[in-house]
């Protein structure tokens, strides 16, 4: 009994369910858990894991069967039926154990900093977003196990991140999840505490103030809040969004579509390439405008855009080579591609 032991009921099971010492979960007497039961744990336990079942617990047929945890037959649900799970972590707790091992016995994941590993995150950051994108509707599942595979790759650097921190003895993954924790509730006193936000416009304001009150109360500028790692689109979003909480901005979108068609106009009768490169910035930065008064993520358009355009020359590809092609053949092949998406 050194290593601990857990004793769960069927009935009420944990989210997310954390296996980190042997587990016995009883109560398993109806069908429909043991087939629940099955499906969470083949999601967080290895492919082929084998578990023990106690079937007819202190019945005179009581039997002790072995079966893979993706296929427990739910036709063994009884009051005396119980599991026992014994085996090397999955899901969460899997995935901070092996990064830590990693962490150990790789030599590239050895010799990374706090510092070599943000790029990385910005990286799988974009290709999540990208992921999201690319998603069709709500019955892609191709699309959404994408999004649930780049979204891992995020959590990856989320784990190296605190592993890294721990071994300098400045905070471990529980640390950053309890700050979470306590942030949240402390920001959400509408759901924890007894203020009344009934509108997501209320949620937002209450979230601003109690954000501010959290900080050092030292600020040269609004616009200290923008991050300056942000993409070009992100902080022409947050500079907009900023100087709209003060009342410096549009009443409505109209307004918007009238200073683009302005901008496009001074765009047009700009000269040299200096004077150009400063006009379509204020074209962009106009067109971030508009997507924030339509309540779209600019970032997340454009990514779309992308995605939709580079499925199509795909589709055009199907037909043969691009190059060599003239105008018209690629007029032809883009228009074919159209109809096919």
């Amino acid at each position: 009994m050194e290593r601990g032991l857990t004793i769960l009921n069927a009935h009420d099971l944990p989210d997310p369910l954390v296996l980190s010492t042997p587990t016995i979960i009883a109560q398993l007497d109806h069908p429909a858990l043991v087939a629940d039961l099955s499906g969470r744990l083949s999601r967080i336990m290895p492919e082929g894991t084998t578990v023990t079942v106690l079937v007819g617990v202190g019945t005179a047929e009581q039997r002790v069967d072995h079966a893979d945890v993706a296929s427990l037959d739910p036709e063994l649900a009884s009051i005396a039926t119980t599991l026992y799970i014994d085996a090397k972590p999955g899901g969460l707790l899997g995935a901070i154990h092996t990064m830590a091992r990693l962490r150990r016995e790789c030599p590239w994941d050895r010799e990374q900093t706090r510092e070599t590993l943000v790029p990385y995150l910005f990286e799988e950051a974009a290709e999540f977003a990208d992921a999201v994108a690319a998603v069709k509707d709500d019955e892609d599942w191709s699309g959404i196990g994408g999004v649930s595979d780049e979204l891992g790759d995020v959590l990856l650097q989320v784990l190296f991140q605190a592993v890294v921190a721990s071994e300098r003895g400045e905070f471990d993954l529980d640390d950053v999840a309890e700050g979470l924790r306590q942030k949240l509730v402390r920001r959400h006193p509408h759901v924890f505490g007894d203020v009344v936000a009934d509108s997501p416009e209320q949620v937002h304001a209450n979230w601003k103030e109690i954000k501010e009150s959290e900080g050092s109360g030292v600020s040269e500028s609004l616009l200290d809040r923008v991050s300056t790692h942000s993409s070009a689109l992100a902080a022409a979003h947050q500079v907009q969004q900023v100087m709209a909480e003060v009342g410096f901005d549009w009443t409505e979108v109209g307004g918007v579509r009238d200073k683009l068609t302005e901008e496009l106009s001074e765009l047009e009768s700009a000269k040299g390439h200096s004077e150009q490169l400063d006009e379509l910035g204020d074209v962009l930065f106009t067109v971030v405008n508009l997507a924030r008064h339509l309540d779209i993520d600019p970032d997340l358009a454009l990514r779309s855009a992308v995605s939709r355009f580079s499925a199509r020359v795909r589709l055009m590809e199907e037909s043969g080579p691009l190059a060599g092609l003239d105008h018209a053949e690629l007029e032809s092949r883009w228009n074919q591609a159209k109809r096919q998406q």
